[in-house]
């Protein structure tokens, strides 16, 4: 198929799904477990590697900005806001691990996304840890 001739969204047999091996599959999940432990202590507002600066204050929301102390070329942004809601309500914003429930994720917080795909499940929820979630997507 020639890639000019595509329209979006693309369907659903458009993509080969990712034939992986155990080792390849540990390998995308420990990625996956370091790029969350690195956000959590990233985001840290003090005590973390990239020291936060209030930008701005409007209603409720804060933006910071920050550079990692590592690497003081790069400008990184993070916004705060406190909301009433549970974990629960919290995690169920952001659920993406079907086709149906990743498009309405990037509906929602991605709207300059036109297309997006479930492409493999590497960790899904279980009932002891139901918010967690690993997997390959486009």
């Amino acid at each position: 198929m020639s890639m000019t001739g595509l329209k979006h969204p693309l369907p659903p047999n458009f993509f080969a799904y990712p034939q992986t091996t155990p080792q390849e599959e540990s390998a995308w999940i420990e990625t996956g477990l370091r790029a969350l432990t690195t956000l959590v202590r990233d985001t840290q507002m003090t005590g973390g590697p990239i020291e936060w600066t209030l930008n701005t204050e409007s209603n409720g929301l804060q933006i910071y900005w920050g550079s990692d102390i590592g690497n003081t070329d790069l400008t990184v942004f993070m916004s705060v806001a406190e909301i009433e809601g549970s974990l629960d309500e919290a995690a169920a914003l952001h659920v993406a691990d079907t086709p149906e429930t990743y498009h309405a994720y990037i509906s929602r917080y991605n709207k300059d996304v036109i297309d997006c795909a479930v492409l493999k499940t590497l960790a899904p929820p279980t009932a002891e840890h139901p918010h967690n979630y690993i997997g390959l997507k486009w």
